[in-house]
């Protein structure tokens, strides 16, 4: 089977999803032959009362990737899952866009819930056994994570719609649909003219979502009470913007496009717009605050990461982009101000993967240039000196020397426990009071997705790479 490669990695191959209990961690991974997708079980002690759910991408709306349930220290195997292999929307070059990749998990009440952009349906898995509760068909394919609330799960999907369905048995309890019925055909299926790209996020009991990715065509973005799917606000204003353009001095009409997960911290909605920086909506109003396409042409992509208390207020987007013919989404991500979207500093983080807990004020990555892991204070992440130097990333409160000759692709954390995944097939898990004892474990793929909710540990990983 021919496979394609962007940044050395495989975009075809077999899905692994690992889970480890009783705190549970899933994997995703792909695997080289194409031929399915694996999820695959681990199982340790009895989690303890405090054990919380993953309910949506990275277990918040801020994709934190942080939970405070303790991770237990004996995991062992328990069961692998094989089904069909991601077929993602963009592959190659030419793309900032690797959010489907792999079928990113989430996890509540026992029950492990994952998309597949290969077979359109929505997949509901027992964490303790492995076994299929429920699917669930749409009528294209499912590109991005469901989100669980109150006993219902919600998901986007290529046919434009929002599902909103019964935790428990599957059932149908209602859809949003696009505002017009009209199709086209994407990626070799007939997808809606406004495909629902814009992942779903749950804060404070309000559901976002975004609707299209042509701007000539109309954007969506959707504020709505997940209870009954009402609309609380839309912006459908922000396709049809007179801005200026990525090749400079050139002022055009355009638009955001809606493509990656939505992500919410502070008074901001923060929408990934495909290869752009992301766009910012006022979290009460749906108005677009600010939207920098020009000024920050070579940042932006699918990854986003936001984080705001009263003492900070940062979003973390992807930088280190190729550009021109060889264009591949960066490894590294910018520091911008959530308030007015300009850049904090010129300092960056030097990785893929991060994972911050408001909580705690922490935040931690491994620097791809030393392999260290190192953890910062979020209230004391950046330093402006008394001149006229440049504002930069304060020095790490701790740094550890991790093993892997390799690049991290995810990162979580559970309780004290850092789990982290390698392009090299490697998940490594970092414990103890300052993370130095460290354990790896070979997966079947690179991996894309971890996840760690009460008796469950899940990993997603992608083909590996053929030497």
């Amino acid at each position: 089977m021919e496979t394609r490669t962007r940044a050395g990695v495989v975009t075809l191959g077999i899905l692994s999803m690992i889970v480890l209990s009783t705190l549970t961690l899933a994997l995703a991974a792909p695997v080289t032959d194409g031929s399915m997708n694996h999820v695959t079980y681990w199982k340790g002690e009895e989690a303890g009362p405090d054990a919380e759910d993953w309910s949506q991408y990275r277990a918040d709306a801020g994709h934190s990737g942080y939970t405070a349930s303790q991770l237990p220290s004996d995991l062992s195997l328990v069961w692998k899952y094989e089904g069909k292999a991601p077929d993602p929307a963009w592959t190659g070059i030419h793309t900032r866009m690797d959010f489907d990749y792999t079928y990113q998990p989430v996890i509540s009440s026992d029950t492990l819930y994952f998309g597949s952009s290969s077979d359109c349906k929505v997949y509901a898995l027992d964490a303790l056994t492995g076994e299929e509760c429920w699917t669930f068909f749409t009528n294209a394919p499912v590109r991005l994570a469901p989100a669980v609330w109150r006993g219902q799960v919600f998901v986007t999907s290529d046919d434009g719609c929002l599902y909103c369905l019964s935790a428990d048995t599957g059932g149908l309890l209602w859809k949003k649909d696009p505002h017009a019925d009209s199709y086209k055909l994407g990626n070799d299926r007939m997808v809606s003219n406004w495909p629902a790209r814009g992942g779903v996020a749950i804060k404070d009991d309000v559901l976002y979502y975004g609707v299209g990715i042509w701007p000539t065509d109309e954007i969506y973005i959707y504020a709505l009470d997940p209870a009954d799917g009402s609309v609380i606000w839309v912006n459908d204003t922000c396709g049809n913007l007179f801005i200026g353009q990525p090749h400079t001095n050139s002022l055009a009409y355009s638009g955001i496009s809606a493509q990656g997960y939505m992500t919410v911290a502070g008074d901001h909605v923060y929408v990934p717009t495909g290869r752009a920086v992301p766009a910012a909506f006022d979290i009460h109003t749906g108005e677009l605050d600010y939207f920098f396409l020009e000024k920050y042409r070579e940042l932006g992509g699918s990854r986003l990461f936001a984080a705001a208390t009263g003492d900070y207020d940062f979003f973390f987007a992807t930088s280190g982009n190729t550009r021109f013919h060889d264009e591949n989404i960066g490894k590294r991500h910018a520091i911008f101000d959530g308030e007015s979207g300009l850049l904090f500093t010129t300092c960056e983080l030097d990785s893929q993967g991060l994972v911050f807990s408001t909580e705690r004020d922490r935040l931690f990555y491994i620097d791809s240039t030393d392999r260290e892991l190192k953890a910062h204070n979020l209230s004391n992440l950046l330093y402006e000196p008394p001149s006229e130097e440049r504002v930069s990333i304060c020095p790490p409160i701790r740094t550890v020397k991790t093993p892997e000759p390799a690049d991290t692709i995810s990162m979580i954390m559970a309780g004290d426990t850092i789990i982290a995944g390698t392009e090299n097939s490697k998940v490594m898990i970092m414990s103890g009071a300052e993370n130095r004892d460290i354990r790896t474990l070979d997966v079947d793929g690179v991996p894309y997705g971890l996840a760690v909710a009460s008796g469950l540990w899940d990993n997603i990983t992608q083909p590996k790479v053929p030497s």
